[in-house]
């Protein structure tokens, strides 16, 4: 596989984060410049903390007390996009957080989801709304077409109940770049917005589906600028826009409005193939219509900046952020149409999780990672971004994240390939926190760290931002390894689909969908849980990789039809050697497979005794391969990590440490609660 091309972030300057680095061995085996970041990361390796207006007036206060690289950050709170005062106190912050080496990304929303502008995109313009095709068989006329607002996640948030943007819509995606990504380019003037690496857009969707309601507690408190029909009736509905009947025709040479039904309901092949050229064509629209016009106004805007040497990549202003429900693959299709099309028009796709027990990964939480970190490798491209906290946490009335949970929580998203981490970690709500740490004792587990001097709270924040990034300063340029891939069966999706009145759930989808995720969750979970790094591929990234000698398993799910030209390239697949799984219901791949036909029969990496707890990453650069093992469980985990024979530099992100291993392919392994260690092969 070609060498991935990663997209350079601009990045000025070096700042020194206040604190003397640990003293290491001559003989780390690490090369200088990996050492020297390792001994003090610099910011474009560190988190950014999310700030939403509500921004530290000492900006010096992120770097110094709180170890941060950089801030993600967005007008307001007073006025959104409008009130002049409120631009100079804005333009004034990044002035100021730039001088003092901060990296800034610009978040592109008055709470969330993107593209709304906080009401101004649709303020004078309801031709640009959100519209749904419903449907009705109670009524002599069953069809029709009405906003998209009421039962739809932009009234069931927590940030504002508010009418959305149809994303489907051309000029509605150009008048959100007119209103908010112009306006910061023309207030931080030329120079000042050169310095902005990326936009970040929050959670945007097709939004015609009921994904349900948040819980009453919380809703009550939401704002409502938009108010609710309380008298409309909840109906199966799909995304529409006005130029859809004609861009199908011209499409599919076929008339959709005669077929309309069959987007609803009905079991035959004709009703298949309607739906999932009417969803193949949705998933395009979306990418291209949304998703491709911001990144290409990010390319525009960035064309004339200079070259980042550093990564021998043309600068360019990144388009990111993340999608609505990842992990969710029933919701891809009337969220997204296809969540990897989407996502690979994102200079640097993403995730949110929203969780901080680690264990959340095991749980289902590896899908979010996987497709945001499988569109950039499939797209040639490194850098993936996360936005944590732990809100599951909080919400639930537990106490925040210790900081071992903290870290753990990364990690795992880092073994995925997630190199940005931005913060949504509440900086003071930690103090008085007990925080489990490798001796118990939080005080004495910082000053052996070296961290300056401060409130406990940004203490705790300072650690958490080096162990970022001394992980990212052995990552982050690292390409991944994922020899094994998984497919993504969204043709099957589209074609299954059926809208629903209710809140989406599995049970009133047909057995054919329930069976497909049932078998995609559980392969995915199988891999993870047995330490087998792996990508996802449909069918249009499927024929990028199938001929790359870097991939050598592929697995399908039970009951996914593929089409001839997909048999083709399986039979090209496996005439190069590549070995093809299928998940039967006669013989489905159990664990004892999975360790045969892909880790022993190519000599992958491993651990023993397998752990569901346990991630592996494995990483090259400058031809040394990397691996990252982190322990999700609140439990110590002991056994052998069976690695190719050689020496191996053993790193602790968390305490720094550096140690040598012996020259044995068998290593004893001894993962404390929630610890991460680096692999590093010794040249």
């Amino acid at each position: 596989m070609q060498r991935l091309i990663v997209i350079g972030l601009f990045v000025v300057g070096f700042v020194v984060f206040g604190f003397q680095p640990p003293v290491f061995s001559q003989e780390t085996q690490l090369p200088d410049a990996w050492l020297k970041e390792w001994n003090n990361p610099s910011p474009e390796l560190r988190p950014l903390q999310i700030v939403h207006g509500y921004y530290n007036e000492d900006v010096a206060y992120y770097r110094d007390l709180c170890g941060l690289g950089g801030v993600v950050c967005n007008f307001g709170p007073k006025g959104y996009l409008r009130d002049e005062a409120e631009w100079k106190r804005f333009v004034d912050f990044v002035r100021r957080a730039r001088e003092a080496g901060l990296r800034i990304w610009i978040y592109d929303e008055d709470g969330y989801p993107s593209p709304m502008a906080g009401g101004i995109v649709l303020d004078g313009h309801p031709e640009l709304e959100s519209m749904a095709l419903v449907y009705d068989p109670t009524q002599k006329d069953s069809f029709a077409v009405r906003p998209a607002y009421e039962f739809t996640h932009a009234s069931n948030n927590y940030a504002a109940a508010r009418r959305y943007p149809n994303p489907l819509h051309p000029v509605a995606t150009q008048r959100f770049l007119e209103v908010t990504h112009d306006a910061y380019r023309k207030h931080l003037g030329d120079e000042l917005f050169g310095q902005v690496e990326a936009f970040f857009t929050d959670e945007p969707s097709l939004n015609a589906v009921n994904i349900g309601q948040i819980p009453e507690e919380s809703r009550k408190n939401v704002r409502v600028d938009d108010p609710l029909d309380p008298n409309l009736k909840p109906l199966p509905m799909v995304p529409w826009c006005d130029d859809l009947p004609e861009l199908y025709r011209e499409r599919y040479d076929e008339d959709l409005m005669s077929q309309r039904k069959s987007l609803f309901t009905g079991s035959s092949e004709q009703d298949k193939k309607v739906r999932k050229q009417f969803w193949s064509l949705i998933a395009e629209l979306n990418a291209d219509r949304f998703y491709g016009a911001i990144e290409k106004w990010c390319h525009d805007a960035g064309a004339s900046w200079p070259t980042f040497d550093k990564i021998n990549a043309p600068l360019k202003l990144a388009s990111s952020g993340h999608s609505l429900h990842e992990e969710l693959l029933l919701g891809h299709v009337p969220l997204d149409g296809n969540k990897l099309t989407i996502l690979s028009r994102m200079d640097v796709p993403g995730l949110d999780e929203l969780n901080s027990d680690p264990r959340c990964c095991f749980w289902g939480g590896w899908k979010a990672a996987a497709f945001p970190c499988s569109a950039a490798i499939l797209g040639n491209k490194r850098l993936v971004m996360t936005e944590i906290s732990d809100f599951s946490q909080i919400m639930s009335g537990e106490k925040p994240a210790s900081l071992s949970m903290m870290e753990a929580a990364c990690a795992w998203q880092a073994a995925w390939g997630v190199t940005e981490f931005t913060l949504y970690y509440g900086i003071r709500e930690r103090e008085g926190n007990r925080l489990d740490t490798v001796n118990g004792d939080v005080h004495e587990f910082l000053r052996n760290r070296n961290i300056a001097d401060g409130p406990l709270a940004e203490r705790t924040h300072k650690a958490f931002c080096g162990f970022i990034g001394r992980m990212n300063s052995i990552l982050r340029e690292a390409i991944p390894v994922r020899p094994v891939l998984l497919y993504y069966p969204i043709d099957d999706l589209q074609e299954e689909y059926l809208p629903m009145a209710e809140p989406l759930r599995l049970e009133g989808q047909t057995p054919k969908m329930k069976s497909i995720i049932e078998s995609f969750d559980r392969l995915g979970q199988l891999l993870t849980g047995n330490q087998i790094p792996f990508v996802l591929a449909d069918d249009r990234l499927l024929e990028t990789v199938v001929g790359d000698s870097a991939y050598h398993t592929l697995l399908i799910p039970r009951e996914t039809k593929l089409s001839a030209s997909t048999e083709k390239l399986l039979e090209q697949f496996t005439a190069r050697g590549g070995k093809v799984l299928k998940d039967q219901k006669s013989q489905p791949i159990d664990a004892a497979t999975l360790k045969h036909e892909i880790v022993t029969n190519h000599s992958m990496p491993n651990i023993q005794p397998t752990n569901d707890f346990v991630t592996l990453g494995s990483f090259t650069r400058e031809n040394r391969r990397i691996h990252l093992l982190v322990n999700g469980n609140d439990k110590e985990y002991s056994g052998v990590f069976h690695l190719p024979q050689g020496t191996w530099t053993i790193l602790d992100p968390s305490t720094g440490k550096i140690t040598q291993s012996s020259s044995e392919n068998a290593l004893p392994l001894k993962l404390t609660p929630h610890q991460t260690l680096l692999f590093m092969e010794s040249l």
